[in-house]
């Protein structure tokens, strides 16, 4: 079916939302009725390219009742039966779906990288990267002017390295502007 094809594409090209595109394709068929966590999944899929729309499409063609063409047959990578290509897909499905949720919840990743990001009222800038496997030496690695501008913002120096050897999530973990208008911003990546 053209149609799904193009929901499909529109979906890849962040024309449309999951949710329209949900609605769109159950739509077309009853068959098509999905949950809302198994479209996010399929979709998400889509856009990370691990699946082609031909493949998706195939497959959402195949639930839909639809019968595949034998050049839509082969461009779902020539496998073997119909009842072989739903299997293999639905495998491959499960297990990108399966490895994705294990990654979820696992809970965030802890960064690599603590990036540090001073401006001075005075115009000056001072920028620091220190890898977080080195936390532990923080005071010794850092550069005095950078030390010191944490410092004046009220930041204990000990704290930080406490903060910063207990594997901070990524994204920003501290900011601050001092009276004097002085700017910190420490980000973990």
């Amino acid at each position: 079916m053209q149609q799904i094809r193009k929901i499909l594409e529109m979906v890849r090209n962040g024309r449309l939302s999951d949710e329209d595109a949900a609605r769109l394709l159950t739509a077309l068929s009853g068959r098509l009725q999905l949950s809302e966590s198994t479209w996010n999944a399929f979709f998400g899929l889509l856009r990370e390219g691990e699946f082609s729309v031909e493949e998706l499409s195939g497959l959402l063609e195949l639930r839909a009742g639809v019968r595949r063409s034998a050049t839509a047959h082969v461009s779902m990578g020539g496998m073997g039966s119909l009842g072989q290509d739903i299997e293999n897909m639905t495998r491959q499905i499960t297990g990108l779906v399966g490895h994705r949720i294990d990654r979820a919840m696992s809970g965030p990743r802890p960064g690599t990288l603590l990036r540090i990001e001073i401006e001075t009222a005075d115009g000056g800038q001072v920028r620091a990267n220190l890898p977080l496997a080195l936390a532990e030496h923080a005071t010794k690695l850092l550069p005095q002017q950078a030390l010191q501008a944490i410092s004046a913002q009220g930041l204990d120096l000990e704290a930080l390295r406490l903060l910063l050897t207990s594997q901070p999530p990524v994204g920003p973990l501290i900011e601050l502007e001092g009276a004097d208008g002085t700017q910190v911003r420490l980000r973990v990546e």
